[in-house]
């Protein structure tokens, strides 16, 4: 149905699913994607049940719709580490930050050697403002990609941005600038490389040496591949 063009009956076809079979965790999760898909295309359909009611903003409706299927996913199948991740996207979707934290604290606990799911955990701990265990599940997640063989190079590139921006967050300006620009050195093409140079400059202006050449040439002179330095400073020299 939904393939087809047809979410309003896909979610019927799912809710008989769940009454006959209410353990497979799937189905919520299915039931939970039709809600979403409604959510990042407005335009296409109107879901009827959040359309008539007048409770709550129609977008949200969806939202909370999509995170109350994986809740009942999470009950269901409070095991599955994959249940819990679907329960913490959908909590961190609605800034419902302190769940979010909650389900992906559950799910990295689940599969302690993923550093995609540390990621994840931390970055909900530090939209909590806590910072310090943050950097310990950063630095574990970085530890896991670090084994030799393993993939750093690019797998590293979110965590230490992360870890970037929680020790900004702790207001160590200059181990947060080395962090940020370590991931540049290993990633530089990574998606995270324009967040990372926005923080930098963030980073750069409260310490007041964002216009400053001397500071940069400093910097060159220290380590003449400095990348930011070198990106800065010309920039500098154009204000």
């Amino acid at each position: 149905y939904f393939q087809n063009g047809d979410p309003e009956s896909t979610v019927k076809k799912l809710d008989k699913a769940i009454k006959l079979a209410p353990g497979v965790p799937s189905y919520y999760n299915n039931r939970a994607q039709v809600f979403m898909s409604y959510l990042l295309n407005p335009e296409a359909a109107i879901e009827p049940g959040c359309g008539q009611q007048t409770e709550r903003p129609y977008l949200k409706c969806l939202g909370v719709e999509a995170l109350e299927s994986h809740l009942e996913s999470v009950r269901n199948q409070p095991f599955n580490y994959l249940s819990q991740v679907a329960a913490g996207n959908s909590a961190y979707n609605l800034q419902l930050n302190e769940s979010a934290v909650k389900f992906y604290g559950h799910a990295s606990g689940m599969v302690p050697n993923s550093w995609s799911l540390r990621n994840e955990f931390a970055e909900s701990l530090i939209d909590n403002g806590l910072y310090d265990e943050a950097l310990l599940e950063l630095d574990w997640s970085l530890g896991i990609t670090a084994v030799p063989h393993s993939c750093f190079t690019w797998c590293s590139a979110r965590a230490l941005h992360l870890k970037g921006k929680a020790l900004y967050g702790l207001g160590r300006f200059d181990d947060a600038a080395n962090t940020l620009k370590h991931g540049f050195s290993v990633n530089i093409g990574s998606e995270y490389s324009v967040a990372s140079l926005a923080l930098l400059r963030e980073i750069y202006t409260e310490q007041g040496v964002l216009l400053d050449i001397d500071y940069f040439n400093a910097a060159v002179n220290k380590k003449p591949q400095d990348a930011i330095a070198l990106y800065l400073r010309g920039l500098a020299h154009f204000r």
